[in-house]
């Protein structure tokens, strides 16, 4: 690929440079009223598109945008000195700066490069991976705000790893939920070296994605079936939560229906809430289920549970948002009398603590996809099998996954051969 850029009148245009691109053989060119259209060239933006098919569309963008923030550099200085520059001048500040770097020594802000970095990868990543990406860096342009001062690569170590992680842990956050801003930011930085920034602060064998276990619960088949034979009228849910409106309970009943739905699909297809929101009649063949799952790309084939046909046989669609859905499952639960308390052990500010909580008040629509995964782990079900749907690449993480209790473990053995 071959990048040229030439001074243009600026009053004319937003741009104020002409961008050439050789690509593929091809002479394609970006200017005010001459233009041809490119497959992956986003004529707007002057940028390539980034598509499935054009993954190298991110490395050629970053090229473009070190070549442009080099000629805008350039533009400025004989700006800001009023010389009209001949040609041989330009180009020798312009290398000066794009290669040598003796002119400029701005150090490059790390919340800039992220946000180029998210739009880059919108069309690549999944629409969860975005938002995460997004949080990440809404989380740190509040740390600057703090901190009264902007991050730049140079920053990037263990210093600001440690005093990050102060910062989240005295905001009530996680240790886990510090990991998982940690791992964005190594993302980030790894993506920063191959665009030829200078970043190593990440790599310190301590600068690490914190995971500690946390306590998940599943639902067992017999708390399933409560949940499934709920007597979910609009009169009975008025009575529950104390609903004199009879048009509100109907409201509620139905919202609680729908989310049943969600949930007791998830809890025997192990398919997470994203994909259950796209099932349909077409993904049903015969007594299979065919879905490409939205996060991973990858083709599951799961045999169809008798309920789970009867729920998608009335032709209603799984869509509900995940924070509803999340509040409607609690209620569910709740409705079904699984309230018995639970320890739970959580890290909050460095420590741990344990809190007797509600079985109800834990479950989440990501029960669902565990309690699957569990139930027929318990069942006898091959671990193998259970992974070509939950797609779990590794036994050991699998297994760490399910939530099989000591005592469940024991009466599984019980009934195994070698203990006869």
């Amino acid at each position: 690929m071959a990048v040229t850029f030439l001074l243009k009148d600026k009053s004319k245009s937003k741009s104020s440079i002409l961008i050439y691109i050789s690509f593929r053989g091809q002479y394609y060119k970006k200017s005010t009223g001459e233009s041809t259209p490119v497959v992956y060239w986003n004529q707007e933006k002057a940028r390539c598109k980034v598509v499935r098919d054009f993954r190298q569309g991110n490395d050629i963008n970053s090229v473009l945008d070190r070549w442009e923030v080099s000629a805008m550099k350039t533009i400025a200085h004989f700006k800001e000195w009023k010389m009209p520059p001949s040609k041989a001048q330009f180009w020798e500040y312009f290398d000066n700066i794009h290669y040598t770097n003796q002119e400029d020594n701005t150090p490059i802000l790390f919340t800039d490069y992220f946000e180029r970095f998210i739009d880059n990868n919108r069309v690549i990543r999944s629409p969860n991976t975005i938002k995460g990406y997004i949080t990440c860096l809404n989380k740190l342009k509040e740390y600057q705000k703090g901190k009264g001062r902007r991050l730049d690569f140079g920053m990037i170590g263990m210093d600001l790893y440690n005093d990050l992680r102060r910062w989240f842990l005295r905001l009530g956050y996680s240790d886990n939920y510090f990991g998982m801003i940690a791992k964005t930011i190594k993302t980030v930085c790894r993506e920063a070296v191959n665009d030829g920034i200078s970043c190593e602060g990440f790599r310190h064998k301590d600068f690490t994605a914190i995971q500690n276990d946390v306590y998940n619960v599943y639902l067992s088949e017999s708390e399933l079936t409560k949940i499934y034979k709920l007597d979910l009228t609009a009169e009975t849910v008025g009575r529950f939560f104390d609903i004199p409106s009879s048009e509100k309970a109907e409201r509620k009943q139905k919202s609680l229906n729908l989310a049943r739905d969600i949930f007791l699909v998830g809890s025997y297809t192990g398919l997470r809430i994203s994909d259950l929101s796209r099932l349909e009649a077409a993904n049903v063949d015969g007594d299979l289920i065919r879905i490409t799952t939205q996060k991973t790309g990858v083709d599951v084939v799961i045999p169809l549970h008798p309920i789970v046909r009867e729920i998608l046989s009335k032709g209603c669609s799984l869509r509900m948002s995940d924070q509803h859905a999340n509040m409607r499952v609690k209620e569910l639960a709740r409705m079904a009398g699984i309230t018995d308390e639970v320890l739970v052990t959580k890290i909050i500010g460095g420590r741990k603590e344990q809190h007797p909580i509600p079985k109800c008040d834990l479950v989440t629509t990501h029960t669902a996809r565990r309690s699957f995964a569990t139930n027929a782990y318990k069942s006898g079900v091959p671990p193998i099998a259970i992974m070509k749907i939950t797609g779990h690449k590794k036994e050991s993480t699998f297994l760490k996954y399910i939530k099989v209790s000591a005592e469940e473990n024991a009466e599984m053995l019980l009934n195994h051969p070698f203990f006869k």
